[in-house]
């Protein structure tokens, strides 16, 4: 069982390319990677359902965008005598998570949720 659907996918990328089949293919590999790396339960509910739901989408998003060339890093131009240089981030695709993803899930996984807190002050 995959962490997000292709639905879910459409939802937060309306512009993806690609057939449900695809990208629900990818989402549980996506999954597979985090399971992995993780110690995950089953079907993951609440707050880190939703974290793990936002991270396969991320990492698939990567991918097809480095699948379409949509993922330029940076780009440069000479003019005599012609010299063009493009590099990519993620050139072949691979599936990956960020820092600041694999913060999250772990912040998720301990039931950190972050924000504010507040604390009653006792005595006098």
């Amino acid at each position: 069982m995959s962490f997000a659907t292709a639905e879910e996918f459409r939802a937060l990328w309306p512009q993806a390319q690609g057939s449900d089949a695809e990208i629900e293919a990818k989402l549980r590999v996506a999954t597979a990677y985090l399971r992995s790396l993780f110690d995950l339960p089953v079907v993951p509910s609440g707050h880190l359902g939703d974290v793990l739901m936002g991270v396969v989408v991320a990492m698939v998003k990567r991918s097809m965008l480095a699948d379409s060339g949509g993922n330029m890093q940076s780009t440069g131009h000479t003019a005599g005598p012609f010299s063009e240089t493009v590099s990519y981030r993620n050139s072949e695709g691979n599936l990956y998570i960020t820092a600041q993803e694999r913060e999250v899930i772990q912040a998720a996984l301990a039931g950190r949720h972050g924000g504010m807190r507040s604390i009653d002050a006792i005595g006098g």
